[in-house]
């Protein structure tokens, strides 16, 4: 009981540390670290209150089971967390893009972002833009990235 209740405290701890580490100081950054800070206070809140009205058994505290899967849940939803925040800002400039990425294993580097505009919709006051180059710029504006692995089709 306690021991999965710590694991989710650290768990959600280290996702913050990543997460701070990934994002840059901007829009985005804010509100990731916003969220997951929701997250760490649902987190810490819920089992308390399950202790208030269980009754307290010390007696099996030395077996647990650890969550094989954990990390790659952490991992998973770090990468949907920035492909989501990301999807989001782009989608307030720029409507129809859907944004995928691709992050090394420790989750300190976004390796790739791929861009899809197969559903973007061209502002016809705006159609001579060559989005290209413009959503590239926005992108490295908010995670800081070079061209090269910013990949844009559709």
């Amino acid at each position: 009981m306690f021991d999965g209740y710590l694991l989710s405290i650290v768990g959600i701890i280290v996702l913050l540390m990543v997460v701070q580490l990934i994002l840059p100081e901007g829009k985005i950054g804010g509100s990731v670290r916003s969220i997951l800070g929701v997250f760490l206070i649902f987190t810490v809140v819920s089992p308390l209150v399950k202790l208030f009205h269980a009754k307290l058994d010390f007696t099996d505290l030395s077996s647990y089971e650890l969550d094989e899967n954990f990390l790659s849940n952490t991992r998973k939803n770090a990468q949907d967390l920035v492909e989501q925040s990301l999807e989001n800002e782009l989608n307030k400039q720029y409507s129809g893009v859907k944004v995928a990425v691709s992050m090394d294993d420790s989750l300190n580097q976004v390796n790739y972002i791929f861009i899809d505009l197969s559903d973007f919709v061209i502002n016809l006051a705006d159609e001579h833009i060559n989005y290209y180059t413009a959503i590239k710029e926005f992108v490295k504006e908010q995670i800081d990235i070079s061209d090269e692995r910013i990949v844009i089709y559709g």
